[in-house]
């Protein structure tokens, strides 16, 4: 039986890159993006050294309809960058949906609330605290959870009698590296509300 991934959020591809070689074999995905721009450049096959996949791109708000997708099909769920943006009932909702269907969940890159600025400065505490804050702010899926994402989905998936395994998956943004690392910290400061 081929893999059925159910990718929430998932814009121009990366966890299908990282995770299709690891599952192996052959994979129907099912990749959903409120962006239909980020879409239209999803390729409908990919394929590699012991891995074929067949893609199926919907266009789609989850905050509004979560609840639309065929949840009973899936055998995994995944996301990236996406949990810290929810409020606590999606959250539930989703939980809900993947119980259900007996599926896996796989999600990184969720705010932890954890930042290290390197080298340091007087008002990098301010800009952690300026940042939780906008990450708390309502992301259109209600009161977004922000660094309380990860604990939220742990005892919600614990209660349900899932098995939690959880690791780092820190962004490393090296300015002095490239230009875009440098554009992407600037941007990440210049977004917080002052």
């Amino acid at each position: 039986t081929p893999w059925r991934v159910i990718d929430l959020g998932c814009g121009t591809g990366a966890n299908q890159r990282w995770l299709a070689p690891r599952l192996g074999g052959p994979q129907q995905w099912l990749v959903v993006d409120h962006d239909a721009a980020l879409l239209h450049g999803w390729p409908s096959s990919a394929s590699g050294p012991g891995f074929e996949v067949a893609s199926v791109c919907r266009q789609l708000d989850l905050a509004r309809h979560l609840d639309t997708l065929p949840w009973h099909a899936a055998h995994l769920v995944t996301a990236s960058a996406l949990l810290d943006l929810v409020s606590t009932d999606w959250l539930q909702r989703l939980v809900s949906h993947a119980v259900a269907a007996r599926a896996a969940m796989l999600f990184t890159l969720n705010v932890d609330g954890h930042h290290e600025w390197d080298p340091a400065d007087p008002l990098d505490s301010t800009v952690d605290r300026l940042f939780a804050q906008h990450q708390r702010r309502d992301k259109g899926f209600g009161p977004a959870l922000g660094a309380a994402a990860v604990p939220a989905l742990r005892r919600a998936l614990q209660g349900s009698g899932y098995r939690v395994f959880s690791a780092a998956s820190d962004w490393r943004i090296h300015s002095l590296e490239s230009a875009h690392a440098g554009a992407l910290q600037h941007a990440l400061i210049d977004a917080q509300p002052g």
